[in-house]
């Protein structure tokens, strides 16, 4: 990330409340003194800012340059859900970058670190109830030639039924 910092001297501006202040013969002094300051809090303000900016980790930078991708949606699921039930699938076609990600499944956080080629993706997340759990499985099916499908799946459980927001994250690490 590029720091828009720009330093521009300070320029001496005439103090009228200064005169308040001065004591016979100190008052080219205390000026000085805090011309000094204010060259100095400028100095500081600046070295905390750039040590701001270029401390910021690979992962923050990426989130800007390339924010997370969601294959999401917003459905009622029940609770410990019994085999015979429909799965339910949501799909979506993207371009993603060359790089390391973190493809996370949501709601449960289920997090899989995976490196990705440059290219399209068939991305599809599905739900299989049964046994008193959902199986969540995510499926990158690259378009682009030479890269091969990947998939991240796990189990998990919903205790109380509801409308649940549910499906896959990718979150880029470059």
């Amino acid at each position: 990330m590029e720091s828009a910092l720009l330093l521009e001297p300070i320029r001496k501006q005439p103090d009228r409340t200064l005169a308040a202040y001065q004591s016979p013969g100190g008052g080219q002094k205390e000026s000085n003194v805090r011309s000094i300051a204010r060259r100095l809090l400028s100095v500081a303000v600046a070295a905390v800012t750039m040590t701001l900016s270029t401390t910021t980790g690979s992962a923050d930078a990426a989130v800007q340059k390339y924010p997370p991708a969601y294959n999401m949606k917003s459905q009622y699921l029940g609770a410990y859900p019994h085999a015979g039930l429909e799965n339910a699938v949501v799909a979506r076609r993207l371009y993603l970058a060359a790089g390391t990600y973190e493809w996370w499944h949501a709601p449960n956080r289920c997090i899989r670190k995976i490196e990705l080629g440059a290219g399209w993706y068939d991305w599809t997340n599905y739900l299989s109830p049964g046994g008193g759990y959902y199986k969540h499985g995510s499926i990158l099916n690259p378009v682009t030639p030479g890269w091969e499908t990947v998939e991240h799946a796990c189990n998990w459980t919903l205790t109380k039924s509801g409308t649940m927001n549910w499906g896959g994250i990718l979150i880029p690490q470059f």
